[in-house]
Formats: C-alpha cells, structure tokens, sequence
C-alpha cells in the first residue's frame, strides 16, 4: 500500500471543497483490484452549513450521514485534509467513531483513508479512492 499511502501524501486539499454530487467509492487492499461494494457511492451535498453527505448502497440504500470540513490529518503526518465526519446523532453507535480523510490527487479523484478506534486507539482501517 506504500504506493497508495505515497499518492495521498502528494495530493492536496483545495482551499475551497468543491465536492457536491454522487462519487463512487473503491476499497484498495493490495493485492487486489480496487473492489467496489453494492455500488457504493458517497453523495456530497452542499448547503449554507457547508458539505455534508451520505453512503449510497444500490443506488438507494442511503445509510451513513457525513459532514466535510478541512482539518489536519489524524495521521500525525500534518497534511490538510477533507475530513469526512460521521460523529452524527442519526448513525447508528457503531458508524459514529468512523473518520475519513481525503485528499484530491486528479481532477475528479481522491485518495482516502479511514480510522476507527481499535484496542482504544483511533488507527487506519483502510484506504479507498472516492471519483466521480
């Protein structure tokens, strides 16, 4: 992954999050080809709080709400990031300490990675690319 962990650290965040509409959304656990799960898509909405969104599943199971905000990475590496939030009332218990983070490495491509607590320690679970 130390390829995919390389594309990340060279993105970027835009001072102004562009991100509105449907994205789709790829696991990448190498070896593997990048592997997409029930046709998932994250779909960005923005409104006069700012970005917010929510995980599609066949293309109408909409589970998961998300707000987006520029942050530092949890990563302890410094980098900007986009972070996806989902520390909201309406998740279920068990989807609220997820954290996303992306960063923009083509014009309509972002590289993610994803943190949950494990052994109480906030630590990177996957990493994901997120296109239009």
């Amino acid at each position: 992954m130390e390829n995919v962990a390389e594309r990340f650290r060279g993105g970027s965040v835009p001072e102004t999050l562009e991100l509105e509409g449907a994205y789709r959304v790829h696991l990448l656990a190498a070896p593997l080809p990048p592997l997409r799960f029930f046709g998932h898509r994250k779909v960005f909405e923005r409104g006069a709080g700012g970005i917010t969104g929510v995980n599609e599943f066949l293309g109408a199971v909409r589970i998961a709400r998300f707000r987006v905000q520029r942050a530092a990475s949890l990563d302890g590496s410094g980098l900007k990031v986009a972070r996806i939030a989902y520390d909201e009332p309406c998740n279920p218990f068990f989807v609220r300490p997820l954290v996303d983070e992306i960063r923009q490495v083509g014009a309509e491509e972002w590289l993610g990675q994803g943190f949950y607590p494990v052994l109480g320690r906030l630590r990177r679970v996957m990493w994901f690319s997120v296109r239009r």
